[in-house]
């Protein structure tokens, strides 16, 4: 069984911001996928998913915490499954990818993100992340905090839809059709 996780922050006001692009792709392969709707686990402060996709077994999950606290909710589901760091996907945003860019890496280096920082508080393995291009503000001077926070333009959401959904079932069908 593999773990493919989205980070994101969990209050329903952050929806559609750039920090939240790892919940949106796993809404989206749910969505191709043969999975449950989602539920929410109180014990295990996430919403979750469980089904098929390309013919493997998966759990999805969106931690139902702040990004900083994401590796509660990861930890919870990977010791209940009893799923190794081998088989666990990360998907989340990255400012220092061009907006669109995804590179999938096997590192437990956050380069500064809090939700990859907390999983790595409670992982101790390198795990597969799957890094997608937020870019950074034009404005140097524009707070990153406040920029991963915005919310995406029609435009922006338009190439998610359009083309970084199929760049990432792509990287993750290589992924769960390598390590079968």
């Amino acid at each position: 069984m593999k773990l493919i996780v989205g980070l994101g922050n969990y209050p329903k006001k952050y929806h559609l911001t750039r920090h939240n692009i790892g919940f949106l792709l796993v809404d989206y392969l749910q969505n191709i996928g043969n999975f449950d709707k989602w539920k929410e686990s109180k014990k295990d402060i996430c919403d979750i998913s469980k089904g098929i996709l390309f013919k493997v077994d998966c759990v999805l999950i969106k931690p139902n915490t702040y990004m900083n606290l994401s590796g509660e909710a990861v930890i919870k589901i990977m010791q209940f499954y009893k799923i190794c760091a081998n088989d666990l996907i990360v998907v989340h945003d990255d400012i220092d990818l061009a907006f669109g860019n995804v590179k999938v890496t096997q590192s437990r280096n956050s380069a500064g993100h809090n939700g990859v920082k907390s999983i790595n508080s409670v992982i101790h393995d390198v795990y597969n992340r799957i890094r997608v291009g937020v870019g950074r503000p034009d404005n140097p001077e524009y707070d990153v905090a406040d920029y991963v926070l915005s919310k995406f333009t029609d435009i922006e959401l338009k190439e998610i839809n359009d083309e970084v959904n199929e760049k990432v079932e792509n990287e993750i069908f290589s992924i769960l059709t390598k390590t079968c």
